[in-house]
């Protein structure tokens, strides 16, 4: 409360903080913009206040969930928070699958965490997991697969789960003697 001479023209003017905006007056004042009242009486007047909202949205690629306050994506991938929240976003990859990179507004495949001081989006990624069988050959001879031609190129990188035939081929006057490692036996 403040008191005026009788007679005084009070301009009183809405200034919402970073985050929250004006909805208007109410009481001896009504609307929005600049309130002014001539203090003929006692006045009262009151000046609402809303925070922000802004809306996250998340897209996912691959095989895996994203999950944070209000966010399990696919499925649920859009929310709207207040100003200033901090959303940490999860990502869970499928079984023998793996974040292979956040997008938007996060970036790398460590931890997400978004402010909401704007509208946000993140995209995550999934990828399937990938292993590499190496191959080595003793003597004379050569052992070929799908991106394996060894002694030369005797390494490749495949997706989880893909079945690899190896063909043994040895040179003239030799014979395979034995598979060693993951293999075992004289047969295919």
């Amino acid at each position: 409360p403040h008191t005026y001479p009788a007679a005084t023209q009070v301009t009183l003017t809405a200034a919402p903080h970073a985050g929250s905006t004006s909805t208007g007056w109410s009481g001896d004042c009504t609307g929005t913009g600049t309130c002014n009242v001539t203090m003929s009486q006692a006045r009262s007047v009151t000046a609402t206040f809303t925070i922000e909202t802004h809306t996250l949205t998340v897209s996912v690629t691959g095989n895996g969930t994203v999950t944070g306050t209000g966010i399990n994506c696919p499925g649920d991938c859009t929310e709207t928070y207040d100003y200033g929240t901090v959303v940490s976003l999860t990502a869970t990859p499928n079984a023998n699958h793996h974040l292979a990179a956040w997008s938007g507004d996060c970036s790398g495949t460590g931890a997400c965490s978004v402010t909401m001081t704007a509208d946000r989006s993140v995209g995550a990624t999934f990828a399937i997991d990938t292993h590499t069988l190496t191959v080595s050959v003793t003597g004379n001879g050569t052992v070929t697969g799908t991106g394996i031609n060894c002694p030369g190129d005797c390494s490749e990188t495949y997706d989880y789960g893909t079945v690899v035939s190896l063909t043994a081929t040895p040179n003239a006057n030799h014979h395979l003697s034995a598979w060693l490692g993951d293999c075992a036996g004289t047969g295919a």
